[in-house]
């Protein structure tokens, strides 16, 4: 009979345990998933928000629409890459057959002299921390990862790049 009991309490324990174990597991799984739900939720309101924005006409040829190109969640050092694009509006075979990148439209200067614009204004002073040129438009990595404030960047970023390009 002691034999019995014996075996059955630790039994017991061993099943506790393995409930435990598998409780903790639970408990990690729904962390994690928790995490990766908050952080698609975070980059789906950066870009429906910056999809809000009307694009910014230049002239009759070109347009800046701005765009979440890339997003990092963390927890420490969240980052928001947004790029604004720079699209021709009319094609003829002419411009076609010969295409030429819209961001080659705007000299280093003018990118700087934009980039510096948007640095010292205080709101963006410590979210901007680099921005970049390529073919497609002018890229800014901003620290944050607000939908507001995103767009309230996106939005003075564009009309800082049409007032550089139309002078």
């Amino acid at each position: 009979m002691v034999g019995n009991v014996t075996s059955s309490g630790v039994t017991l324990i061993v099943g506790q345990i393995a409930l435990s174990l598998l409780s903790l597991g639970l408990l990690v799984f729904t962390t994690i998933l928790s995490y990766f739900s908050y952080s698609a939720q975070a980059r789906t309101g950066v870009r429906e928000s910056l999809e809000q924005l009307d694009d910014v006409e230049i002239n009759s040829s070109y347009k800046l629409k701005p765009i979440l190109h890339r997003f990092e969640f963390g927890p420490k050092n969240p980052k928001s890459v947004l790029l604004i694009k720079i699209y021709k509006t009319q094609y003829n075979e002419a411009s076609a057959s010969v295409p030429k990148a819209a961001s080659d439209q705007l000299n280093e200067d003018q990118i700087e002299s934009i980039t510096d614009k948007l640095y010292k204004d205080d709101e963006f002073h410590a979210l901007l921390q680099d921005s970049g040129v390529n073919g497609d438009g002018i890229f800014f990595e901003l620290a944050t990862r607000n939908a507001v404030t995103a767009r309230r960047f996106a939005n003075s970023a564009m009309t800082e790049i049409r007032d550089a390009w139309l002078n």
